[in-house]
């Protein structure tokens, strides 16, 4: 199952020994402003995730046991808009 979220990318880690990249992000489109870290394949993603900012993310949950705590994987990402960008409209 997958779903599509609006997630502000607040902090973003690559480092090289360990095997993914981590987010820790906000969700945008909900009324809860819990913090979130979600998993990211370096390989595929470093290049999308280069910037804070807003992006749209489509997330599959990898858990498959009715009852179990949900594990996301981000399937596709794509750019919304940089923090950085918007700064820069503003000044």
């Amino acid at each position: 199952m997958t779903q599509k979220e609006i997630i502000n990318v607040v902090a973003i880690s690559v480092k090289e020994e360990k095997r993914d990249g981590w987010l820790a992000c906000v969700k945008a489109n909900t009324p809860s402003w819990k913090t979130l870290l979600l998993p990211f394949n370096k390989e595929v993603f470093t290049s999308v995730f280069s910037k804070l900012g807003v992006y749209e993310v489509e997330l599959k949950n990898l858990s498959s046991a009715f009852g179990s705590r949900p594990r996301y994987e981000i399937a596709e990402a794509r750019l919304i808009v940089s923090f950085d960008e918007i700064l820069k409209t503003y000044k």
